[in-house]
């Protein structure tokens, strides 16, 4: 378990100590093996980090970090990709600037992890995950795929677990036990932060915003946790953001989503803020979605829903748009038959966009028609609005007013439920914007 170091005035030739660093990634990462860490020192690199000589454990995993205090810059057409398994990478920032290639972290290996990196300015992709058990925490992702909105092309997601390798450990072809967490992503033509033909994906304590596709994405996955995630089209975006919230859909149905779970999330001011595709024994509770600048706070589409619960959740719209819509013309009871809305909060009476009388209860007697009184302190724009304008003011009436759900144990804070507990968290959001000075 040997430390060594690289550096910009190093050389290959050199014994990798700190008076004495190797120069370049592609020598460097060979000679690293289970249990060794490499500190690299701050400056431009100009070359691609390919550790693809030998994996870690989990006792003894590969590290490349920054040495501390210090930023190395890997800049223009290059990349990081992990190839083997247990690497961990931590501290670099990825600049793309000038190129019009390239995913900028692409993790194959499996048990690899990413943290505490800032990446922008690419073109096909911030940060995916490929490999199972994956981890993306504290990093700061923006600008992905500009390119391809001025000029076309396809757009990329900012943090995606998605499409495992091939030859994947558990199942080829989708990415299984990956956790994206404390993450910022913002202002990128593509999705923020997603899961995409995914099982058992853990997707928490997330900020994104200013997309231009879903904010917070889930397709074509099973057995997925969406928690804690704060998630909004701010005031001053770009006018071509202009996007969903949260989006649950399938577009491949390899495999179909089923078993997903939606708790403790907010959602504010995006074109619906959650558009959610099918119900499959699904769990959507202690959300809280405010004014949409689509037709919709919630829009849950016609299809032939399972089994689903809907409950626990602040339901706000403010102007004439409609709190709620179920399917699109022509409505079927049948659609919406085993699913389950009980114990939310609208600040209005939940009416049809379309006009048309839903013929399946979405509303019950356990509902609440009220303003529930939330805080709105602080301010709207990017990068700015936090969930402390979301709290709730003393009497509001969503205060234990929520049925106890098995999934929902904790609040925001990760403070233990009260019995009956309120629809939603009226603590403060942790989240820290910045974790490195850039």
């Amino acid at each position: 378990m040997a430390v060594y170091y690289l550096a910009k005035d190093g050389n290959d030739n050199n014994l990798g100590g700190i008076t004495t660093p190797w120069l370049t990634f592609n020598y460097s990462t060979t000679r690293l093996v289970a249990g060794d860490t490499l500190y690299v020192r701050g400056g431009v690199y100009t070359e691609s980090l390919l550790p693809s000589t030998n994996s870690g454990t989990l006792a003894n995993p590969i590290t490349i970090c920054n040495y501390p205090n210090e930023k190395p810059i890997i800049r223009g057409n290059y990349l990081i990709t992990l190839y083997k398994d247990y690497i961990y990478v931590s501290g670099f920032e990825l600049d793309g600037t000038g190129g019009t290639t390239g995913l900028a972290i692409w993790m194959v290996g499996n048990n690899c992890k990413v943290s505490y990196c800032y990446v922008h300015d690419y073109q096909y992709g911030g940060i995916l995950v490929a490999g199972d058990y994956g981890i993306v925490e504290y990093c700061e992702v923006t600008k992905i795929s500009l390119y391809t909105r001025d000029n076309g092309g396809n757009n990329a997601s900012a943090i995606s677990a998605a499409r495992g390798r091939p030859s994947g450990t558990i199942e080829p072809n989708v990415t299984q036990y990956a956790i994206l967490r404390h993450n910022l992503a913002y202002n990128t033509w593509g999705e923020g932060v997603s899961c995409f033909e995914s099982r058992y994906t853990i997707l928490e304590d997330n900020v994104t915003y200013n997309h231009w596709s879903a904010c917070l994405y889930v397709s074509d996955s099973t057995d997925c946790l969406c928690q804690r995630n704060l998630v909004y089209q701010s005031s001053d975006r770009d006018p071509l953001f202009d996007t969903v919230g949260l989006q649950v859909g399938d577009e491949t149905y390899a495999p179909e989503s089923a078993r997903n779970t939606f708790i403790n999330n907010i959602v504010y001011g995006c074109r619906r803020n959650l558009l959610f595709g099918k119900f499959n024994d699904v769990v959507v509770a202690n959300n809280i979605f405010v004014n949409s600048t689509y037709f919709a706070s919630v829009h849950i589409w016609n299809g032939q829903h399972g089994v689903g619960e809907f409950k626990n959740n602040i339901i706000i719209q403010e102007d004439s748009k409609c709190c709620i819509e179920c399917g699109e013309p022509p409505l079927n009871p049948l659609f919406f038959s085993d699913v389950v809305f009980e114990n939310n909060l609208y600040n209005k009476t939940p009416a049809s966009y379309w006009g048309i009388p839903y013929t399946t209860p979405i509303t019950t007697v356990s509902d609440i028609i009220n303003d529930p009184l939330l805080c709105k302190q602080g301010s709207l724009l990017a990068g700015e609005l936090t969930a402390n304008y979301f709290k709730l003011q003393k009497g509001s009436p969503a205060v234990d007013a929520g049925v106890s759900l098995a999934q929902v144990v904790v609040d925001y804070y990760e403070v233990v439920r009260g019995n009956p507990p309120i629809l939603c968290s009226d603590r403060w959001f942790r989240f820290n914007r910045r974790w490195f000075d850039r």
